[in-house]
């Protein structure tokens, strides 16, 4: 849902907009000539995010000088209505080249919380005087470029705060390359700090590496693991929880079951005397329940009806080779556990097109987390089952 507005231009004309928002803001104003913009269709957009500007403490500005918003619940002001209240705001600002007719803008809350926005416009005499015309993120006054808050350089074109990788690395393939001393999907952790402190509530953190209680794993001990991922050498560990084979049980495979004369599973011969099932030819196991395969699983899988069932993070015929995400199939190929994508795509899962826009790639991303949910539940279905 967007908060919508209309300026009317007589003349072709450089226009700076000033806008106000508040700390925790992330609003994208989109500018759009004679039609309604939306997300894919515009002009023109700025993505404002109020984490990485300059705050100043001004009192509100009334109908008289702004529009206003309260982008997300959209709670348009009443008509003449004035604030007096304090608020602690932010200002950004950028400038735009506008042609003659009517502009249509649209203000987006990519935040949680309702935002209250502000702007006003002013007309600029000329901007030709200063170095790349300032890059539309400073005023240009006498040939010298006067940066708006949260840009720096003789032209405006240098971000005070970086938005990527915190400063502290560069931007490849997808992820962040952090420099030495630094670590963390963004850069933004020392390597002698840990990036969760609290280790997820199942762990310690020590000289800037968590260790996991028992039944937990992972850099930040967030993932579930069995309390023996081994399952005792007679199972398999997957999503945390033993499967275990058969005559084997317990929640790490640790507890022989005992056969009765009915349990070789029709593929034997049960001897009372030890206790034990003669298996048919190509049966095996405990209670022969098991076909015997044509090849060897190796050490990442076992043999199920015949065929390898991989344990995770492995995948093949045989079970040798790393899997890699299921969405990196879809635009490029698994070598050795990497994905490498096909030309136009990039990402480590090789799903972000290099044409997307930031929406585009945060409706894809959540996308994508709904079709993951759905393709985790029928995987646990089939191992219950």
């Amino acid at each position: 849902v967007f908060w919508r507005s209309q300026l009317y231009i007589d003349q072709p004309q450089f226009l700076k907009f000033n806008i106000s928002v508040q700390k925790d803001a992330l609003v994208g104003v989109y500018g759009r000539k004679g039609l309604p913009p939306s997300h894919t269709q515009y002009d023109f957009v700025e993505l404002l995010d109020g984490s990485r500007l300059i705050s100043k403490d001004k009192r509100a500005l009334s109908d008289a000088d702004s529009m206003y918003a309260y982008i997300a619940g959209f709670h348009e002001e009443e008509p003449g209505a004035r604030h007096t209240r304090s608020v602690n705001v932010l200002e950004a600002g950028f400038i735009q080249y506008l042609d003659t007719g009517i502009w249509h803008l649209a203000f987006y809350n990519d935040g949680r919380n309702t935002e209250q926005v502000s702007y006003n416009t002013i007309v600029i005499e000329s901007i030709m005087e200063c170095p790349q015309n300032c890059h539309g993120n400073g005023d240009c006054l006498s040939g010298i470029c006067h940066c708006f808050p949260g840009f720096l350089g003789p032209d405006c074109s240098r971000a005070a705060c970086p938005v990527l990788c915190s400063g502290n690395g560069h931007y490849s393939r997808g992820r962040c390359q952090c420099y030495s001393g630094w670590k963390g999907t963004e850069c933004d952790v020392p390597t002698n700090q840990c990036i969760d402190i609290n280790c997820g509530g199942h762990g310690i953190c020590m000289m800037g590496a968590c260790i996991c209680n028992t039944g937990y794993k992972g850099d930040n001990c967030d993932e579930v693991d069995c309390i023996d991922p081994s399952c005792s050498a007679h199972g398999v560990c997957i999503h945390g929880e033993c499967h275990c084979q058969p005559g084997w049980g317990g929640a790490s495979c640790e507890i022989a079951k005992a056969l009765c004369p009915d349990q070789c599973s029709g593929h034997g011969t049960y001897n009372a005397e030890t206790s034990t099932c003669a298996c048919d030819q190509n049966w095996t196991g405990s209670d022969c329940s098991l076909e015997v395969c044509e090849v060897d699983c190796g050490n990442h899988g076992m043999c199920y009806g015949g065929m390898c069932r991989c344990e995770e993070g492995w995948t093949g015929t045989v079970c040798d080779q790393k899997a890699c995400h299921p969405l990196c199939s879809k635009n490029g190929v698994c070598k050795d556990g990497k994905c490498e994508c096909d030309q136009g795509w990039t990402g480590e899962h090789c799903n972000i097109g290099k044409w997307m826009t930031y929406k585009q790639i945060l409706l894809k991303n959540v996308h994508e987390i709904s079709i993951i949910q759905t393709n985790l539940a029928l995987f646990q279905k089939f191992f219950a089952s």
